[in-house]
């Protein structure tokens, strides 16, 4: 095999030599190059597994900065056990945006690893990030974990493993606009790229990782970690700050009210294009390509529950379709999980269907009869699992409110699909 030459390279891959590719360097690790940075608020109970997990990597982060966002609880008292390991600092409570961003300043590594105080990290977590991202010129690594339950000691139970699949070009920033799919502690970032994309929203008291997350998509690839890296652990603890602190149950409701300011921004800032994985750059749309991306913006806004923005595109694509206009597969599953798990949100939430009820009596009407039955689907499956659970007051109030909707006709069709 014949020898291959190799240049030393320790600068960023992302500002390699113009020309050259990954492979014609060889990347020296002269120490992991991590910062670790955990904001904490009223986290006692689960703080030092966090830490002691962080403290435990088989390639040692060169720093651990934890942020203190006002704890009122025990806390201060179990950083003191660690102050000789880890970097502390105490702020009065402003959020975790705001904790995150009071630390991101303070870091100097090539790698910045934003882990949460309830989760504990595995071993070769550090490890397998690095791995990935060391030589090539993705701006962040991701990777799979585990859920985790809680018993009553406060230890661990493993539950099932969320896998995170290979993305390929911006197919990762398309779903993840409709899901959430990486929790903060599954990337690791270049901290430049934190750098070029400014502070964390300190308006967002949840999903401020969310909103990242997106921003990092839309603007650099990702690498997907060969492993699991992390538990992910599921408890009823109180969520949020000082000032809007909820319970484990409003979680879900809170997830809406902030991810709605995250998607009425998007909804203006993204252009159509920027909803097809296929095309990269910008470009006009043939009809085709409009209709799809009008559909998925749709999808979108509907599973945040922003119901003007997502009437708007319903109206477009019904005036604009072609009399033959017709749905892929690809189309109709999105349009099916369009209220996967959202259709009580969507009456909790204050809206009952009357608007998207009067566009599709007009438009074309084979893609409105489209539409309307692969919304029958999913909203009959959420009434079907009502009746089935015993929910019968629920189960009826969605009934009522479905058959104007949906009509009879559709709820037969809805009933008899597979």
């Amino acid at each position: 095999m014949p020898n291959k030459s190799f240049s030393v390279y320790l600068g960023s891959p992302l500002n390699q030599p113009r020309g050259s590719k990954a492979s014609e360097f060889l990347w020296i690790r002269m120490s992991s190059n991590v910062t670790v940075i955990v904001p904490t608020f009223n986290r006692a109970k689960y703080l030092p597994a966090c830490l002691e997990s962080l403290l435990a990597q088989s390639d040692a982060a060169d720093r651990i900065i934890v942020v203190d966002d006002g704890s009122t609880d025990g806390t201060a008292g179990i950083l003191k056990t660690f102050r000789d390991r880890i970097e502390c600092v105490r702020q009065d409570n402003q959020g975790k945006a705001a904790a995150l961003n009071r630390a991101m300043p303070m870091v100097e590594s090539e790698y910045v690893w934003v882990f949460d105080d309830d989760d504990v990290a595995l071993p070769d977590a550090i490890t397998l990030h690095l791995n990935a991202l060391e030589g090539s010129g993705h701006g962040f690594s991701y990777a799979s974990y585990q859920r985790a339950t809680t018993n009553e000691d406060g230890s661990l139970q493993p539950g099932p493993v969320r896998r995170a699949e290979s993305y390929d070009d911006r197919a990762l920033f398309i779903d993840l606009l409709e899901e959430n799919l990486l929790p903060q502690p599954s990337i690791i970032v270049r901290n430049e790229c934190y750098k070029r994309l400014g502070p964390f929203d300190e308006r967002l008291v949840r999903s401020q990782d969310y909103d990242m997350l997106l921003r990092l998509s839309r603007s650099y690839t990702a690498v997907a970690v060969a492993g699991i890296t992390y538990y992910y652990r599921l408890h009823d603890g109180a969520r949020g700050s000082g000032n809007d602190n909820f319970a484990f149950s409003a979680v879900n409701d809170k997830w809406i009210k902030y991810d709605q300011i995250i998607f009425d921004g998007l909804y203006e800032k993204l252009a159509l294009w920027e909803y097809l994985p296929e095309v990269s750059t910008e470009h006009t749309l043939t009809p085709q390509q409009r209709q799809r991306a009008l559909i998925k913006r749709f999808s979108v806004m509907m599973r945040y529950c922003l119901w003007d923005s997502a009437v708007a595109d319903l109206t477009d694509l019904l005036r604009e379709s072609l009399a033959d206009a017709s749905l892929s597969d690809g189309e109709r599953q999105i349009l099916h999980r369009i209220f996967e798990n959202r259709a009580l949100l969507m009456f909790r939430w204050g809206y009952d269907g009357s608007r998207i009820r009067k566009e599709l009596r007009g438009g074309n009407r084979k893609l409105a009869d489209q539409i309307r039955v692969e919304l029958s689907k999913s909203l009959y499956y959420e009434l079907n699992r009502d009746l089935a659970g015993g929910n019968r007051r629920d189960a009826l109030r969605i009934a009522a409110r479905l058959v104007p909707l949906l009509g009879v006709r559709g709820l037969l069709a809805a009933s008899s699909a597979k």
